[in-house]
């Protein structure tokens, strides 16, 4: 396994292909070029816009003299290409034909830097940053894999500057532009929207392709819960002009669209007073009106707190997103939240899930699985916990729990006996920020953050003595991330999204798991092979030697399982640490030698392996 933080750039998007247009109007035409690269003679234009290629022309610099000023101002772009050489060229950037549009602040690529190889990427300098930002091309899928024949330069249209890239042996050139509504000054583009409130959960609904997200604004509390008997009375607090009253959060539940990042109107779900989103995802529950026998919903657990004198209860409310007529002049409003299911339960729900078109909620001490028929939640089975259930995951029909002091249990739901039962479970107390499942192949593992700041990793190993027949989880690995992890997500390696290839198969069945913590990182844990993982293992020992250290501290100490109480087992440790690795690639040609022949390889392999870790967990 191999850890990871930070990220890469990106914002490309392909315009233009072979043989389509770009836009604009006026005759089309051809221009002979006799100066340029024995790949093509012919460039074709339309009206002030380049449209394509009828053969691929790479313009070299006595091209470019060529031409006149009235031929560069019609072409409105002028690349320049040194093939089949793998060395950076950069394009020579010609005026724009027009004015750019009014209020669009386009990001200036007058410190861009395009290299061509057989993984093309541009580096991207803006404002005072010292160091550039780089983005790795991504090769595209339907074009198959990239040629060493390739350029990329930059170029300059009537609409925002640009770049392009030439493929020579798929005979395609496309013109590429950087949005303008991100932000390049962090490791990943960024763009910000403002919600006016606080944000707590955010479920994709994926048949309507719309979010919905659980918010909170702090408003005054004029009022207090009393209890009269068995009947509950709200006390008005009567104060004069001069008194702050006390704030508490109204929670709210709101549709925003992806398209233009804005809250759908009439699309919002006003929640009680005092009554707050504990737990809120997206679930896949039984239907009869898909094909697949499966359709989503939003579904959202609540807590109701009104102090110590009330007993806490909660609700458990489904939610459809549907679409109906939009309103005249407002094309967001063709979804809707239509409430299914809302009805109070006997304790605060903690966390929610499906399992095999099933709901699965936590209430309580317990944990149940429900059945969504007309409208309606049928009880199916139930078990009983440890202290306090905060959140749940599945897979198939198995479940994983996190309690908020006893660590994490494996539970297993039977169709034909309708039975929630007990797998395996942690025996060690452990105090469970989240969870999230870590796939490798053919094995699965359970991945938990706690309160001093550790990742660690479990799984279910009955044949081990040490599980006492597979009743105890046993941890296979853990790293001190030195910030608390809140939340997980899996996404695929890279290599396996795109085609088949030597290098894919290895990736295949392999999940990245990201992670973000509190202190506003993001980071990665992608699983390894065990050779790779030696080698790799050997390389951070000489660095951790060898280097000289900020401070003085040592990161194999740092990256060692923090606890605060005394526990009866060692740090178990097999992960790698993806920031002191990536140190290798800015040593020296002399140091990288030394050091790879101390582990007993070469700098080739070492640097072949570095670059296909950020190869496939390269996303953005």
């Amino acid at each position: 396994m191999m850890a990871r933080f930070g990220g890469r750039g990106s914002g490309v998007e392909a315009v233009v292909h072979k043989g389509t247009c770009l836009g604009g109007q006026g005759p089309v035409r051809a221009l002979p070029l006799r100066s340029c690269v024995t790949v093509g003679e012919v460039l074709t234009f339309c009206g002030p816009f380049f449209i394509g290629v009828t053969k691929m022309v790479a313009l070299t610099p006595r091209a470019i003299r060529g031409l006149s000023d009235g031929e560069g101002r019609r072409a409105g772009t002028l690349v320049s290409a040194l093939l089949p050489s793998t060395e950076t060229s950069v394009g020579s950037v010609g005026p724009p034909l027009a004015s750019r549009p009014s209020g669009l602040a386009l990001p200036s690529l007058a410190r861009t830097t395009a290299v061509a190889s057989i993984s093309p990427w541009v580096s991207l300098r803006r404002g005072r940053k010292p160091e550039p930002l780089t983005h790795a091309s991504r090769a595209d899928p339907r074009a198959g894999p990239r040629e060493p024949f390739a350029a990329w330069g930059r170029l300059s249209l009537s609409a925002a500057p640009g770049l392009a890239d030439l493929r020579v042996p798929q005979g395609e050139l496309r013109i590429s532009v950087l949005p303008a509504y991100l932000s390049y000054d962090a490791p990943w583009p960024v763009r910000k929207i403002p919600l006016r409130c606080t944000a707590h959960y955010v479920a994709y609904h994926v048949e309507s392709k719309v979010y919905a997200v659980a918010t909170s604004t702090n408003t005054p509390c004029t009022r207090v819960p009393r209890m009269t008997g068995e009947e509950k009375e709200f006390e008005t607090i009567e104060r004069d002009d001069r008194y702050i009253h006390p704030q508490q959060e109204a929670f709210s539940i709101q549709l925003i669209s992806p398209v233009s990042w804005e809250a759908i109107p009439n699309a919002r779900i006003e929640l009680e007073e005092w009554e707050h989103v504990t737990c809120m995802k997206t679930v896949s529950l039984r239907s009869e009106e898909t094909v697949s026998g499966l359709k989503g919903y939003v579904a959202a657990g609540t807590c109701l707190m009104q102090g110590e004198e009330v007993t806490c209860r909660g609700r458990i409310l489904i939610m459809d997103v549907i679409e109906v007529v939009p309103e005249p002049g407002q094309p967001l409003t063709k979804n809707k939240f239509k409430v299914l299911y809302e009805k109070e339960q006997k304790g605060p729900v903690t966390a929610l899930c499906h399992c095999n078109g099933h709901l699965v909620s936590a209430i309580g001490q317990k944990i149940f699985l429900w059945s969504l028929r007309a409208s309606e939640l049928t009880g199916m089975a139930f078990i009983d916990t440890q202290l306090y259930i905060h959140q749940m995951i599945s897979v198939k029909n198995f479940i994983l729990a996190a309690d908020v002091m006893k660590s994490i249990s494996l539970l297993r739901y039977q169709e034909e006996s309708k039975t929630l039962s007990l797998v395996s479970r942690d025996a060690k107390p452990l105090e469970v920020y989240s969870v999230d499942f870590m796939v490798d192949n053919a094995q699965l593992g359970f991945l938990v953050s706690d309160r001093d700041r550790n990742l660690m990793v479990y799984m279910y190993l009955p044949e081990a003595k040490e599980s006492f027949g597979g009743m105890r989880l046993l941890r296979r690995a853990d790293f001190h991330v030195g910030a608390h992890v809140n939340t997980f997500w899996r996404t695929p390696c890279r290599g396996a999204a795109e085609g088949p290839s030597k290098k894919s198969v290895v990736w295949e069945n392999k999940h990245i798991t990201w992670f973000a913590t509190l202190d506003g990182g993001i980071g990665l844990l992608l699983p390894m092979q065990e050779k790779t993982y030696r080698r790799l293992l050997m390389l951070q020992n000489a660095l951790t030697t060898m280097l000289p250290h900020h401070a003085g501290l040592n990161p194999r100490a740092f990256r060692m399982l923090h606890v605060d109480r005394r526990t009866l087992q060692n740090a178990v440790r097999n992960v790698l640490d993806g920031e002191l690795l990536n140190r290798y690639l800015y040593l020296s040609t002399m140091e990288r030698g030394e050091l790879a022949k101390k582990i007993g390889t070469t700098p080739d392999i070492i640097l072949d392996d570095l670059l296909e870790t950020d190869r496939v967990t390269a996303h953005f």
